[in-house]
């Protein structure tokens, strides 16, 4: 019995170091609710699914009205990044693919050649809780946001009854 118990503490103990090597190379620190500083309206939202991806919405506030504009989703395959954006209105509802080019534990790049704009995605956390992103395209044109973590997360579930493609 004592042998049965240890094994299962042995399997237990695997099983938990499996899930959480599942969300290795995700950057953990999205998680919750931002604002853009340059404008009050547009968010963005993720949390972690059971499943160990990053769910995310982009969203602004219009008129007491929440409108979702894209519905983001983040993986990690061992050291392969990938970063998937439905935005609302354009490419007959599929998702864009970005393969993640570099990430840290407070960065990452992701990247698609093959994509109009952006052909890049850069998220940035910075020491003072703050995050940066940064779209990039084939003419070296690059925008960027800076983003403040709100104390109230928004809950994701609403965002999702929000959405249509």
């Amino acid at each position: 019995m004592k042998i049965f118990g240890t094994l299962l503490a042995f399997l237990l103990l695997l099983q938990g170091a499996a899930a959480q090597e599942g969300k290795a190379g995700l950057p953990l620190w999205l998680e919750g609710s931002w604002q853009a500083e340059t404008d009050s309206a547009v968010h963005e939202t993720w949390e972690i699914t059971v499943t160990g991806l990053l769910q995310g919405y982009g969203w602004r506030s219009e008129d007491g009205d929440t409108v979702v504009s894209e519905r983001l989703q983040l993986e990690a395959n061992g050291q392969q990044l990938k970063y998937m954006a439905t935005v609302k209105g354009q490419n007959q509802g599929q998702a864009i693919t970005f393969l993640g080019l570099a990430f840290s534990d407070s960065a990452f790049l992701v990247e698609n050649p093959a994509h109009d704009f952006p052909q890049s995605i850069s998220y940035t956390l910075l020491r003072d809780g703050s995050m940066v992103t940064s779209l990039g395209g084939a003419e070296k044109t690059c925008t960027s946001s800076l983003w403040i973590r709100l104390l109230q997360n928004i809950d994701i579930q609403s965002l999702n009854n929000n959405w249509k493609p």
